[in-house]
């Protein structure tokens, strides 16, 4: 009996003790719910969002590390709770799982503007653009375009593309200059303008053609259209933005174009995914937002990364959308990859021409998307300011956000 009791209680011992986990370094801790508990303590009193972010990860390294021990199972699914939920605050997180969490319970009015019906999800095909300018919101897929919804109650236009047998598919849209419909480039690199008419070419004055490799299109004001593209002179810069001013009357007719060659840094190689304009030029390159800008008179564009603050260490993928206008104070990051939207101020303010090309991205908020149906996009209206009006796009339809109940809760107040 005492030889059974001896085996059993020190069974019993074995499964209690603490682990040891190998750390990178090669060296070993031990891990038990005590130790957590206190990394949990030291994350809520640091005060520095970069070290809190290294304790965060250093948590659930150990949490991951009990889990795959088979340790405490009860205590380990508490303290990932507790630690997540700490984590979410600091770092004002709002983890989404249905876009109804939108909806505005007080009045009863849905966050859903617009339910795709059978034949508009057919012509459309893949759902992949959505542009918003005074509560008019434009979509474009694959094969066809929705234009001018207006929240729900019209449901626009819808045109299919009917493209050349060369041009598989639509890669690139943009509103066009007078925001009645999109200037659309086709993997074949080929533009044109869809409104409710129907489809037109874009043509040059002259007799030259588009860029054949376009990466991204945009507008800005009434008169100017441009591409970004890649080597479109032998021996020159790998980056070029081209400038297209529409002949009076027309906005499918341009002049020739001037070509503004990016000044990229001795050893740096850019690989810009897309643009945005806001007075200058934002791209996403690298987990990085760049602003490209002209100094003087001269047509070179000066390439500058902007400083990113605050927040999280979260790794951004190379499919990340900027979203801004140049009314506002604030860009968000769309990360379609990782489905998460992620909000910042700027400091000093961008809309202040002092600041225009020295400002700096503060974290503010992220949303972190975790549902079925996935979202496509996210626009911004663009005649809304510091009171963002967003609008999500997924294969079902689309959602509003009043973005200004988030920001109000962390902005201060006056900015």
């Amino acid at each position: 009996m005492v030889v059974v009791l001896g085996i059993g209680l020190f069974v019993g011992l074995a499964r209690n003790r603490a682990p040891e986990m190998k750390l990178a370094d090669g060296t070993t801790v031990v891990v038990d719910v005590a130790s957590i508990q206190k990394d949990i303590a030291q994350f809520k009193a640091e005060p520095q969002e970069d070290k809190k972010s290294f304790l965060y990860k250093k948590i659930i390294d150990k949490l991951d590390f009990l889990d795959r021990e088979k340790k405490w199972t009860s205590d380990v699914k508490d303290l990932r709770n507790k630690a997540n939920e700490s984590y979410q605050k600091v770092f004002n997180m709002v983890y989404v799982t249905d876009l109804n969490r939108f909806d505005n319970k007080s009045t009863g009015v849905s966050s859903k503007v617009l339910t795709f019906t059978e034949n508009e999800k057919t012509t459309l095909a893949q759902p992949s653009r959505v542009f918003a300018n005074g509560g008019k919101v434009t979509i474009a897929g694959t094969k066809g375009a929705m234009i001018d919804v207006l929240d729900g109650d019209r449901r626009g236009t819808l045109k299919g593309y009917a493209l050349a047998d060369d041009d598989k598919e639509i890669k690139s849209c943009t509103p066009n200059l007078l925001k009645n419909g999109l200037y659309c480039a086709t993997d074949a690199s080929r533009l044109y303008n869809v409104t409710k008419a129907g489809l037109e070419t874009l043509t040059l004055t002259d007799e030259n053609t588009f860029p054949a490799s376009i990466m991204d299109i945009g507008t800005f004001g009434r008169t100017n259209f441009y591409t970004m593209t890649r080597s479109i002179y032998d021996n020159q810069r790998d980056i070029y933005l081209m400038r297209y001013r529409n002949v009076v009357g027309s906005q499918i007719k341009f002049s020739h174009p001037t070509a503004y060659p990016v000044a990229i840094a001795s050893g740096t190689k850019l690989d810009p995914t897309t643009m945005m304009i806001d007075t200058t030029f934002l791209m996403w390159d690298s987990g990085q937002v760049h602003q490209w800008y002209r100094e003087g008179r001269g047509l070179t564009l000066t390439d500058r990364p902007i400083k990113m603050t605050g927040g999280d260490n979260f790794k951004y993928s190379a499919d990340v959308r900027i979203l801004t206008n140049e009314n506002t104070r604030y860009i968000f990051l769309f990360d379609k990859e990782n489905q998460t939207l992620t909000v910042y101020d700027t400091v000093g303010v961008k809309t202040n021409s002092a600041f225009a090309q020295k400002y700096e991205m503060k974290y503010l908020m992220r949303f972190n998307f975790n549902m079925k149906t996935k979202i496509t996009d996210i626009a911004l209206d663009n005649t809304t300011a510091n009171v963002p009006v967003m609008y999500i796009l997924t294969a079902e339809g689309v959602h509003k956000i009043n973005m200004i109940d988030f920001l109000e809760s962390i902005v201060e107040p006056g900015r």
